[in-house]
């Protein structure tokens, strides 16, 4: 499944409705799932954020907090996060390599120009992730999912289901088998039925573990040590 979570930080009505017509067109057209959030202001964006996301469109001139100081405060905690900015001056494009932002676009913004932006945002996006994928193995069927996309994977009446950003999807098939193949792409396990993508959780409370998603997964007394442990290491290397 192409499946990407995009932020758009846009104040201005009409500039919003023109980039998420032309998001949807891209949608249609290349048959991808782009999921869409806007947020009206940088404070809002920094304050409300509930799950990493793929591509973030940037307003620069935007009322309160710039678009600039809410970039720099994103990039501190999402380093690899692909971030366009959105100005009317194209001045400030040197400004967004201060905040190491991947490329700019110009307003007014058209359909042509933010297509050749995005396809480049999804490239590097699938890069970043190694374009791992999982096949999910069904009764009459299988299907591929980008691991970047399951949030957690449960093992249920003995099938595993699979929790993505868009969907639920139960198969067939080992939790230890899958744990091996993703250990190193930011999953661990957080209990004997449960691996977790780490890039999803948002706190640790006790035993248990609260994700961007809004799920609370529990964490099991044997797991809890290294579970804490990979953790750890994920966010020291900037993954988080």
């Amino acid at each position: 499944m192409n499946c990407f979570e995009i932020a758009i930080v846009e104040d201005n009505d009409e500039d919003y409705a023109e980039i998420e017509n032309c998001l949807n067109a891209y949608s249609r057209m290349n048959h991808v799932i782009l999921r869409l959030t806007r947020f009206a202001y940088g404070e809002a964006f920094l304050s409300e954020l509930r799950h990493p996301f793929d591509i973030v469109f940037m307003d620069v001139q935007l009322r309160g907090m710039n678009g600039l100081e809410a970039s720099r405060k994103f990039r501190e905690n999402y380093p690899e996060t692909v971030l366009i900015l959105i100005t009317c001056n194209e001045s400030y494009a040197i400004n967004g390599y201060e905040i190491e932002a991947n490329d700019f676009i110009l307003k007014p913004v058209h359909y042509a120009l933010l297509e050749s932006k995005l396809r480049k945002a999804i490239n590097c996006v699938r890069a970043n992730n190694a374009a791992v994928a999982v096949t999910i193995s069904r009764k009459d069927s299988t299907s591929v999912i980008f691991a970047r996309n399951i949030c957690y994977i449960e093992i249920f009446s003995h099938s595993l289901v699979f929790h993505t950003i868009a969907e639920e999807i139960t198969g067939y098939g080992t939790l230890n088998k899958l744990e091996e193949q993703l250990k190193d792409y930011g999953f661990a396990r957080c209990s004997s039925c449960c691996l977790v993508n780490l890039k999803y959780v948002s706190g640790i409370s006790g035993d248990e573990i609260s994700l961007y998603t809004g799920d609370t997964l529990h964490m099991s007394r044997f797991k809890r040590k290294p579970f804490l442990e990979t953790l750890a290491r994920y966010c020291a290397e900037g993954k988080a």
